[in-house]
């Protein structure tokens, strides 16, 4: 446990983890709303045989993703060990 980590208060551990499952959120909804994008111009690329070069991977938001769930899981465990109680309807989701 980081000393950031061991000093915070049990409100402190509840807006972290309320902070990491909003910005996870943000990402997850860039990631389906290119996700249907991506559809449409898979399907247009099956039926033309066009190049799909408007296809988004989202990379990034993919990687800010990981970075949160490892963040989250480390919160997690710190709320666990001091015995917080927490919002528990309160999830990580991502895309």
């Amino acid at each position: 446990m980081t000393s950031a980590e061991a000093a915070a208060s049990c409100q402190d551990v509840g807006l972290t983890l309320r902070t990491i499952a909003d910005d996870a959120k943000g990402y997850g909804a860039n990631i389906r709303n290119d996700r249907s994008s991506n559809q449409v111009a898979g399907y247009f690329g099956a039926l033309f045989i066009i190049p799909l070069i408007g296809v988004q991977h989202n990379t990034e938001e993919k990687r800010q993703l990981d970075v949160l769930q490892t963040r989250w899981d480390r919160w997690i465990d710190v709320a666990k060990s001091k015995q917080c109680p927490f919002d528990r309807t309160l999830t990580f989701r991502g895309y």
